[in-house]
C-alpha cells in the first residue's frame, strides 16, 4: 500500500503576502501579492479555484515582465523529500522581499537570490505531512458519511431523580492510524533529514496553531489516502488534544511509534 499523507489548511494572513520578481531579461520588478484571506492547501483548493502552489506559478506567470513561464512544484508525492522547487522555462530571476511567513511555508530560508533558472526549499515545506508506512483506519476515509455518528449531549438530574439528556448537533467520526512510523518522521529530537517534516513540528504548526496562517487549529485537515493520488482525500476536523498522538511501538525501542489520529468528517 501507498503512504499517505495530511495538510494543514493554509489561510493568508491579514496583510497579504508579498514578494518582488526579477527577470534576467529586465522589463521592471512586479509585486506579486497573494491576498488576505484567501485559503488553500498543498495539493487542493481552498476557497480559491486552486491550490498554493498553483497559485504561486499563475502569480509568477501574469506578473513576468518578459512572458516567461515558471514551474513550482512541492514534492509531496510518493517518495518526496517534501522541498519545493520553482523554476522558469528560461533565463534567470529572483525573488526577493518574501513575507517571512511565506518563505517558512515554502521552505526557504531567505529570499531566493542571487539570480539562477531554479530554486530548491532546503527544507520541508510547511502545512503537509507524509507518512512511511501504510495507513489504517476503522472507516473508508473517502466516503462521505462513514464513520461513527456522535451527538454533543449533555445530562442533568433533578433532585427528584428526574434525568434529563439534552441532544445537540451530531457528527460523523473516524479514527486513523499508522503502526510504524519511524521516529524521525515523528519528533523533531528524532534527527529528521529536513525541518518541518515531523508530525511534531507539523502538530505545532497545524493542530495548536503556531503559525500565522493557522488560525483556526485543527479545522479542515486534508486526508490523502495515496500520496500518489492528489484527486481522492477527505476533509476533517481533528478531535484531539494539544499533544502529538504518538507513542513508542516497544518500551524497549524508540525507534518506531505509532501515530493516532480521531476525526470528524467535515
Amino acid at each position: 500500500m501507498a503512504g499517505s499523507k495530511l495538510e494543514g489548511r493554509i489561510v493568508i494572513p491579514t496583510g497579504n503576502w508579498t514578494m518582488v520578481l526579477t527577470e534576467s531579461g529586465g522589463g521592471g520588478t512586479p509585486t506579486i501579492t497573494l491576498t488576505a484571506a484567501n485559503t488553500y492547501y498543498w495539493s487542493a483548493a481552498g476557497n480559491d479555484t486552486v491550490d498554493l502552489a498553483a497559485r504561486l506559478k499563475a502569480s509568477l506567470d501574469t506578473a513576468s515582465p518578459t512572458a516567461k513561464t515558471y514551474t513550482v512544484t512541492p514534492a509531496l508525492a510518493e517518495g518526496g523529500a517534501g522541498t519545493l522547487v520553482i523554476s522558469v522555462d528560461s533565463g534567470t530571476f529572483t525573488l526577493t522581499s518574501v513575507n517571512t511567513d511565506l518563505l517558512a511555508l515554502m521552505g526557504f530560508t531567505g529570499d531566493l537570490s542571487p539570480t539562477a533558472a531554479s530554486f530548491t526549499g532546503t527544507q520541508h515545506v510547511e502545512a503537509a505531512w507524509l507518512s512511511d508506512c501504510p495507513y489504517n483506519a476503522d472507516f473508508t476515509v473517502t466516503a462521505a458519511g462513514a464513520g461513527n455518528t456522535v451527538a454533543q449531549t449533555a445530562n442533568s438530574m433533578a433532585p427528584d431523580g428526574t434525568f434529563y439528556r439534552f441532544v445537540g448537533s451530531t457528527h460523523v467520526r473516524n479514527r486513523i492510524w499508522w503502526d510504524m512510523i519511524d521516529k524521525g518522521k515523528v519528533w523533531l529530537t528524532g534527527s529528521p533529514t529536513l525541518t518541518a517534516q515531523t508530525l511534531e513540528e507539523f502538530w505545532d504548526d497545524v493542530m495548536n496553531g503556531a503559525e500565522p496562517w493557522a488560525p483556526n487549529p485543527g479545522f479542515q485537515l486534508r486526508f490523502y489516502p495515496d500520496t500518489g493520488d492528489d484527486a481522492v482525500s477527505a476533509l476533517y476536523n481533528v478531535v484531539a488534544g494539544m499533544e502529538v498522538p504518538a507513542v513508542k511501538v516497544s518500551d524497549d525501542f524508540d525507534g518506531w511509534h505509532r501515530v493516532e489520529i480521531e476525526v470528524a468528517q467535515q
